[in-house]
């Protein structure tokens, strides 16, 4: 009787137990009653409202100066010309540019219209003003892909429609100017549309370059010049200053635009910088083209290692020798040379009485170390970040010697698209470096070497450089970018300008061809750190050997190639390289066909996508 009791008391203040508290009573099984039972809604409190603070931007009077004074003779063919503002927030840059250039209409395009609104109002009330603002509540935020396509849709076009600017070989279009900020665009509005986004602003920006390259949205009327102004780390997408990051942006787009910076911060993040020697030739190269072309930056703008080249370049005036910053660099290289051939050893005999625990280096590997830390504490490098380890760099002073040969032959023999070895003395040089280079590998294969990836990034960072033109667009700068700082801006965080001017269209453009969206040349360049032969027998059996043959400029070294192929890697290949590639598979009668290559691509984008 008394178990019947208490079971049904427990059966009865079941209900009005927490589920906690019936598991430990040892009913268990009647939990699913009392989950069942939906709980009340918690209502949250009210937010208070508060005052949003507007992001006013460039707020340095003096930096807009000297952006328009380096951007002064490039801006004389924009005068009268129509301005679409985007974004310009309170607009200090909108109004210098504005004075410059006096245009016939300035449009501004604000989604955070009631906030900045009142920041233009007199100068929107001004008698005669060209100022002219733009509501569109589609896009009243700016928060996704599709609104910025609505954007050019519904709203540039029109602007554009008197356009008269264009013409009909060249195709670019003088009579508009389009200023844009994506700097203020919410990490939080674009995660969730776009996961693949690496941050906000990135598809805009990109979706206004594919537009450019195209001519199509806000580029059909003819291509029109861009100046973005964005954050630090987008440039580097945009702009890369590594071979590592040289991405899918480039290949077709450098056919369409010329890209530059004009103004940023000096120092930037060390995923994306390469070894010492590669910034300071570049360096000395824009030095060069600056000082040819009659350009000088303000000293309190300029960058770091610019103000020590153009010092080194001073003390080298009249001496006939190079600055001592590019013999530094040169130095390191023939003395790592002398290191892998053997010519002294690293380490140096110790003296009677002195402690054989202590490692003593030799005379010549001292001045390496000592030359290494230099370069790396001129550039701002974490040292010995790229000489931590003569592992690779043994490997990487072979195929530097090899390609170094080749073009010294190319000087040599001018004539023809091979490089041929004309005496014995040549074909014995050229098989002693081969052989190095064998045995380099050999020595640092299997466990004992496993930084293939370092070696690839060092060779294909120098051949970038000293292919002609360089293969990035920042080795091709006309001058350096203007040094700004954090509290010119507000918030204070600095922003960087970046120009993007049209090029004329050439046959490849006019044909609306691009090498990107062919499924060939897109699973090619997803296996960019293979060799160009590997990458192709990937593919299909045989196809390195039937197709590379057909494509002179691949061993070409006034096109960009090399006699020794079989050592390139896949984003080395110049733009005509490719596009030869790309004939040359379609002539192949063995080729697999287009399904398979894009099965491959969704294959390949599961492990290494851009």
């Amino acid at each position: 009787m008394w178990s019947r009791l208490s079971s049904h008391r427990l059966w009865a203040s079941s209900a009005s137990l927490r589920p906690s508290q019936i598991c430990l009573r040892g009913i268990a099984p009647y939990a699913s009653d009392a989950l069942s039972k939906p709980k009340p809604r918690r209502k949250s409190a009210p937010k208070k409202k508060t005052d949003k603070v507007p992001a006013l931007g460039l707020v340095s009077e003096d930096l807009c100066h000297d952006i328009l004074k380096q951007l002064g003779p490039s801006l004389e063919k924009h005068k009268g010309c129509d301005i679409i503002d985007i974004w310009p927030g309170e607009g200090l840059w909108s109004r210098k540019i504005h004075e410059i250039l006096q245009p016939q209409s300035h449009h501004i395009i604000e989604p955070a219209g009631d906030t900045y609104k009142t920041l233009w109002q007199p100068h929107l009330e001004q008698e005669g003003t060209k100022y002219k603002w733009t509501t569109y509540d589609n896009i009243k935020e700016m928060k996704y892909l599709v609104n910025w396509n609505k954007l050019m849709e519904e709203v540039i076009p029109p602007r554009l429609a008197t356009a008269t600017g264009a013409t009909s070989q060249e195709n670019i279009n003088n009579t508009v100017l389009l200023l844009v900020n994506t700097s203020r665009i919410v990490q939080r509005s674009i995660r969730n549309k776009i996961a693949s986004a690496k941050s906000p602003s990135e598809p805009f920006i990109y979706l206004m370059l594919e537009n450019l390259r195209y001519r199509t949205g806000l580029q059909s009327a003819g291509a029109i010049r861009i100046l973005l102004w964005t954050t630090q780390n987008d440039k580097y997408n945009i702009l890369p200053r590594d071979i590592t990051y040289r991405s899918r942006v480039d290949l077709d787009y450098q056919e369409a635009y010329f890209a530059q910076e004009i103004t940023g911060q000096a120092e930037y993040s060390a995923a994306t910088r390469r070894a010492p020697a590669y910034d300071i030739l570049s360096s000395y190269r824009t030095a060069l083209r600056m000082i040819q072309n009659g350009v000088e930056l303000p000293e309190y703008r300029r960058p770091g290692l610019h103000q020590k080249m153009l010092e080194s370049l001073a003390a080298a005036e009249g001496t006939g020798e190079l600055p001592e910053l590019v013999s530094q660099v040169n130095e390191l290289r023939d003395l790592e040379s002398a290191l892998f051939r053997g010519d002294f050893p690293t380490d140096a005999p110790h003296a009677p009485g002195e402690d054989k625990r202590m490692t003593k280096r030799s005379k010549q590997y001292t001045r390496i170390l000592e030359l290494r830390a230099q370069l790396d504490a001129l550039t701002g490098q974490i040292e010995g970040k790229y000489h931590d380890s003569d592992s690779y760099v043994s490997v990487f002073t072979a195929f530097r010697n090899l390609f170094d040969y080749e073009r010294d032959l190319r000087r040599r023999y001018p004539d023809g698209d091979r490089l041929e070895l004309h005496t014995e003395e040549e074909r014995a040089a050229m098989k002693t470096l081969e052989e190095r280079l064998g045995k380099a590998w050999e020595a640092r294969s299997g466990r004992e070497f496993r930084r293939r990836k370092a070696v690839s990034m060092l060779t294909d960072n120098e051949e970038a450089l000293r292919t002609t033109p360089p293969l990035l667009d920042w080795d091709r700068r006309l001058t350096e970018p203007l040094n700004c700082f954090d509290h010119e801006f507000d918030p204070p965080n600095a922003l960087t300008l970046l120009d993007f001017q049209p090029l004329p269209d050439g046959p490849f453009i006019r044909n609306g061809g691009s090498l990107t969206r062919t499924p060939f040349v897109n699973l090619l360049r997803y296996n960019r750190q293979d060799t160009v032969e590997s990458a192709l027998n990937s593919m299909a059996h045989g196809a390195a050997d039937a197709i590379i043959p057909q494509c002179p400029s691949l061993t070409d070294p006034a096109r960009g190639g090399h006699a020794h192929i079989e050592h390139v890697t896949v984003r080395l290949l110049t733009h005509e390289q490719f596009k030869e590639l790309h004939d040359a598979w379609n002539r192949w009668p063995f080729k697999i066909s287009e399904e398979v290559l894009q099965m491959r691509i969704k294959m390949a984008s599961q492990y290494n996508g851009f």
